[in-house]
């Protein structure tokens, strides 16, 4: 696979902005000054919108690295930009019609400019997917960033598949699913060891997430690409 964490392009790192935005509009010239207002508050220096355009196409303008687009989400986490309640605002379910037993999830319900996540799931946004409270917002090329509200931390894939690595790009979606397990015990205080080894190291039934489904496609993807597109 072909990372790059120089250069992501991502959608979700102003539509919550967006709102606010919306709220004072006559306080900026030009959504690009209000996002240049915004990435330097929270010194997000290597973030950019449309070359300097005064009316960037917002689906694809922004340009980010891993590296800022962590602030961006320690500042979702901890609502030091922005107020916690258009946080909240942000975060609601806004497609409560997906809430069935009868609609395959791809990666959950959608919120505002990101999803709430129930991830390939065939019995829909469930209660339990409820219960973890994880908002994602993976990308085209592969990247994939989340907040986990439940457990109070972020963590993100920084990938960028693209050009010829283009059919690669589902793969760190289940690298996701691979790493999550590994990142609560961590991040919850976990004792990771089992009879002075890492439990990290072994089969250990709680930190296996993947299906052989999951396996399958990426074995598929690696093996024949073009059947991943």
């Amino acid at each position: 696979m072909f990372y790059n964490t120089e250069s992501i392009i991502v959608l979700s790192i102003y539509l919550p902005f967006f709102l606010f935005f919306l709220s004072s509009f006559s306080s900026f010239s030009s959504f690009s000054s209000f996002l240049s207002s915004f990435t330097l508050s929270d010194n997000m220096n290597e973030t950019t919108c449309g070359n300097g355009d005064t009316n960037p196409e917002m689906a694809v303008c922004l340009q980010t690295t891993g590296y800022d687009y962590q602030k961006f989400l320690h500042a979702q986490l901890t609502a030091s930009v922005l107020s916690q309640n258009l946080i909240d605002e942000s975060e609601t379910n806004a497609t409560p019609f997906l809430n069935t037993e009868t609609i395959n999830t791809i990666y959950g319900v959608y919120g505002f400019g990101h999803w709430l996540e129930c991830y390939d799931s065939i019995l829909g946004f469930t209660e339990e997917c409820q219960k973890q409270a994880i908002h994602c917002d993976p990308g085209a090329f592969g990247f994939y960033p989340l907040i986990d509200r439940k457990n109070n931390y972020y963590m993100q894939i920084v990938a960028y598949e693209h050009g010829k690595n283009y059919p690669l790009s589902g793969i760190p979606e289940y690298l996701r699913i691979a790493a999550k397990p590994l990142v609560d015990a961590v991040m919850s205080n976990q004792d990771i060891h089992y009879e002075g080894e890492s439990s990290f190291a072994h089969h250990t039934p709680s930190l296996n997430s993947l299906s052989i489904a999951d396996v399958n496609y990426i074995v598929g993807c690696a093996l024949h690409p073009l059947t991943c597109l």
